[in-house]
This record gives C-alpha cells, sequence and structure tokens, in this order.
C-alpha cells in the first residue's frame, strides 16, 4: 500500500473533495474543495509521515467552500515504516 492512500483517506474523512492529487519535485499536491481548509491541513499536519504540509497560494470561497491547494513533502523514515506496516 502507497504511503499517501492515507494521506488521502485523511483528507476525505475531513470532508473534502479532492480535484486533483499529484507528485511534483518531491512533493505532493492535493487539490480541491472542503467547508473547512484550515481543519484539512490541520489534518494533514498531524500525521506521523508528513512534513511541512502547508497551503499553497490563497484559500478562496467557492459555492460556499473552500477552495485550495495543500503542498507536503513526506518523511522518509516514517513513509517506509508505514508502508511496512501495511505489507
Amino acid at each position: 500500500m502507497h504511503e499517501h492512500w492515507s494521506i488521502i483517506y485523511e483528507t476525505i474523512k475531513h470532508k473534502m473533495h479532492v480535484q486533483q492529487f499529484r507528485k511534483r519535485e518531491g512533493s505532493y499536491i492535493i487539490r480541491g474543495l472542503a467547508d473547512d481548509a484550515s481543519k484539512v491541513l490541520t489534518a494533514i499536519n498531524n500525521l506521523p509521515q508528513v512534513s511541512s504540509a502547508s497551503f499553497q497560494g490563497v484559500v478562496r470561497k467557492s459555492r460556499g467552500r473552500d477552495s485550495f491547494i495543500i503542498q507536503f513533502k513526506l518523511v522518509p523514515s516514517k513513509a517506509k515504516d508505514l508502508i511496512k506496516e501495511t505489507v
């Protein structure tokens, strides 16, 4: 199991509609909508395999929901440990 599935699960659990998920230059980028972008960012930052999660650009309102992009990196040792635990 890839370590990023648990991150996506966490975003969905916080009612985020994920529009895009990609990896670019060693960082992961999630674009989407949620009722509260700050709660989603906090949830991602609280995951042990994530380091330096932050908003990329501004958070905008779109049809009453927050529209945003979060960029983060994985902690290398935590990501490897997570993969071992799930196998």
